[in-house]
Order: structure tokens, then sequence, then C-alpha cells
């Protein structure tokens, strides 16, 4: 199993959570929204198959960790598909936490393959809406 590193999940967290309340403050619609950001930037790189085979590949990796998300898929465009937002509690922390699996699998297997420097670059392509007083430290490990 590939699981994701204390690093990686604090670095999803401070992505997800840009702009909200706290850093506790995380949902999932935030990660399916970073995620298709990501596949947008990373189709002008690898194209758009190479793009949806490295967002599926982080899919099948968070799956390992979050269960709920083997009904969610990647569409032809990027975007993830099937999860809906949950009417209990336990359910909403659930999908919250799938959210923050997802991004960190996908930002590990960025590094791996293309190097921190440039999946950071990446990053601030896509999201690039990180607050002054919310500066994510770009110099530390992934």
């Amino acid at each position: 199993m590939n699981r994701t590193t204390p690093e990686l999940r604090n670095r999803s967290i401070e992505l997800l959570a840009n702009g909200t309340e706290g850093p506790e403050v995380v949902c999932f619609s935030s990660a399916a929204e970073f995620c298709g950001r990501m596949s947008t930037v990373l189709a002008k790189l690898a194209g758009p198959a190479g793009s949806r085979s490295l967002l599926a590949r982080a899919l099948v990796l968070a799956r390992q960790e979050a269960p709920c998300m083997a009904i969610v898929q990647v569409m032809p465009d990027g975007r993830l598909q099937g999860f809906e937002e949950s009417t209990s509690d336990q359910e909403q922390e659930e999908w919250n936490n799938a959210g923050i699996v997802l991004v960190a699998q996908l930002l590990g297997l960025l590094h791996a393959f293309i190097g921190q420097q440039l999946t950071m670059q990446l990053v601030d392509e896509a999201w690039p809406s990180t607050p002054p007083n919310r500066q994510v430290d770009r110099n530390s490990q992934l």
C-alpha cells in the first residue's frame, strides 16, 4: 500500500485550506476543483491522456486509504465525478479526508516524476490564490 506521507498531507491541507478560516477547514469539493485545475495545467505538459492517466493513478492510490473514493471517476475532461455532498457529519469528514489524500497522492506522483520545483510551479499555475497571510513555503520538502 502506498500511503501518503505526513509532509504530503500537510502540503495538501495548506493548499486546500487556502483562503479559509483555518487549516482544518478543507472540503472535498476544493480537492476536486484543485485536481481539475491541475489536470488542465498537466494537459499542456503531458497531453490530455497523460493528464488523465496521472490523475487516475492518484485516484487508485487514494482509494487504498479512502475507500469512499471507489465511486469517483476521472472524466475525459479531467474533472472528477461520482462524489455527492453527504448528509452526515461523519460522511462529510470521510470525504474531506479523502480529498486531502487524493491531492497528496497527486503531489507525490508529480514530485516523483518531474521533481519538486516543477511540481510547485505547476501548482502555482493551477492554484495561484495563496493569500499573503497563508503563504505556502515553496522551499520545504513535499
